[in-house]
Formats: C-alpha cells, sequence, structure tokens
C-alpha cells in the first residue's frame, strides 16, 4: 500500500490515511502506531520509499519553505477537508514585493486572533468600556480587523508549518462568532481547546503582572 503522498509545491509529505503531513524523521513512529500499527519491516520500506525527489532536496529553503496555497484557491485534497468559522487578521503589512497586503493570519478562536492582533500589531479595541449601549454589539463587530467565518487547513498539527491557512475564499459560508470550529475531528478540538486554555492563562498572567509593577514604582519612589 501506499502510504504517503508527497506535495511537491509544498515541500510536505502526507499520510493517505490520515491526510496530515507527516515529517521524515516521524514516519516510523507515525506508522507504528494507530491507525496503521506497522511491523518494523513495513516501517522501513514505507520510509525508505517516501523520501523525497532528489529534485526536491534543497529546492526550497527559505520563505518558500512554508509557501501555502493562496486563500482563494481550492482546498488540498490530499490533506483533511477544510475547517469553517475560522479567523483570518486583515491588519495591513507591507508584502516580500514591498507593497501593502493583509496578514492573513488565521486562528481558530476570536480570543487568540484578538490577543494575535494585539501582540503582533499592537491593536487597541476602540469599543467603549462599561455598561453596554444598545448598539455595543454593531460597533464591536466594526471594530474587529478580522475576518470570521474562514474556511482553513493545516500541514502539520504540530511543529513548524502547522499554522492554519485559508482555502476557497470566494465561496460562502454562513457566518458565526462563536469561536468553535465546524467539522472538527476530537483530535483537533482538544488542540484548540489546550491553544486557548494556555492564551487565557498568559492573558491573566499579563493582567496580573501590570499591577504588580505600578506598586512597585511606588514602593521605590517613597
Amino acid at each position: 500500500m501506499d502510504y504517503c503522498h508527497y506535495l511537491t509545491d509544498y515541500d510536505v509529505m502526507v499520510c493517505r490515511e490520515c491526510k496530515i503531513g507527516v515529517r521524515q524523521e516521524h514516519i516510523d513512529g507515525h506508522l507504528k502506531g494507530s491507525p496503521h500499527s506497522l511491523p518494523k519491516v513495513e516501517r522501513d520500506q514505507v520510509a525508505g520509499a517516501a523520501q523525497r525527489p532528489r529534485s526536491a532536496v534543497g529546492s526550497i529553503s527559505g520563505e518558500q519553505a512554508y509557501r501555502k496555497p493562496s486563500p482563494h484557491s481550492a482546498p488540498l485534497r490530499a490533506l483533511r477537508p477544510p475547517l469553517t468559522n475560522g479567523f483570518s487578521c486583515m491588519f495591513p503589512i507591507e508584502g516580500s514585493d514591498g507593497k501593502s497586503t493583509e496578514c492573513g493570519f488565521v486562528l481558530a478562536s476570536s480570543k487568540n486572533m484578538e490577543l494575535h492582533c494585539r501582540r503582533v500589531h499592537g491593536w487597541r479595541s476602540a469599543a467603549r468600556r462599561g455598561r453596554p449601549r444598545r448598539h455595543a454589539e454593531e460597533t464591536k463587530i466594526i471594530d474587529r480587523p478580522w475576518r470570521n467565518g474562514v474556511k482553513y487547513q493545516r500541514f502539520y498539527l504540530q511543529g513548524p508549518q502547522s499554522n492554519f491557512f485559508e482555502v476557497s475564499r470566494d465561496v460562502s459560508t454562513p457566518e458565526r462568532d462563536d469561536g468553535e470550529p465546524e467539522g472538527a475531528d476530537p483530535c483537533d478540538k482538544l488542540l484548540l481547546k489546550l491553544r486557548d486554555r494556555h492564551a487565557e492563562q498568559e492573558e491573566a498572567e499579563r493582567k496580573h503582572k501590570i499591577p504588580q509593577r505600578s506598586q512597585k514604582r511606588l514602593d521605590e519612589v517613597s
């Protein structure tokens, strides 16, 4: 059985059954576990046959090594079907050609997107704090520098090139803003929940440190 498929344009080896990228050094461990459970002899044969084409080795480097499909392109059929209800950052940045373009960073939850916009782009919400007013929700939506209802895929579950990328932008889908990706399998849902929890903990620690720093300055002055 042909277990792996090489995506030449992106320099990614994909497991045909699991539909997820597997790095060369991880092929043995991947095929050893479920759902494959292959014996050592077969794993060695697959790993040997899954070597990247010689013409591709060393031909993709630097930024090209992290090349991803255009957000307007169709989903990669070799990967898992795209999830929906993602979020894509619309902050303008300078592209490699010197022209202004969208950041395009994709995340699975609005909380993580807020953190990305604040930390990477220095964004601050213009929405007023305090008691919600009649048109507060409308103001908040206008103020968000990101697009929701995004379809997205990924090459790997973790490590380099594991970031999400947008696909099928021109195909309309119902938009929601609850941050829960539709169609996610249990493994993806668990990873997303862990990431959200980690982001919330970091944000709580950051807010906790600010009063401590202010108090320390007051103590130093006094």
